[in-house]
């Protein structure tokens, strides 16, 4: 990837609004890399400040976000 596209692509992400679940997401992945054992869920709460709640809303979101279709980059040549 180019420097310069690199650089458009961080001040996206840098300005875009997140929603609560992606941010909680971001929390109990960083939790997970930490932790590589299996975690309950009280450990997972403790070890992310999260409700049991926000956990599940989390990993819903997730679920949700994993089974949309990426987006085909604007310089990419469809497949056809």
């Amino acid at each position: 990837m180019l420097p310069e596209r690199l650089a458009v692509l961080q001040q996206e992400y840098r300005t875009r609004p997140y929603v609560p679940e992606e941010l909680w997401a971001g929390q109990i992945d960083r939790a997970l890399e930490h932790h590589p054992q299996a975690l309950t869920r009280d450990a997972l709460s403790a070890a992310t400040g999260l409700s049991l709640l926000e956990i599940q809303r989390a990993l819903a979101w997730k679920k949700h976000r994993d089974w949309q279709p990426y987006e085909q980059d604007s310089q990419t040549p469809e497949a056809g």
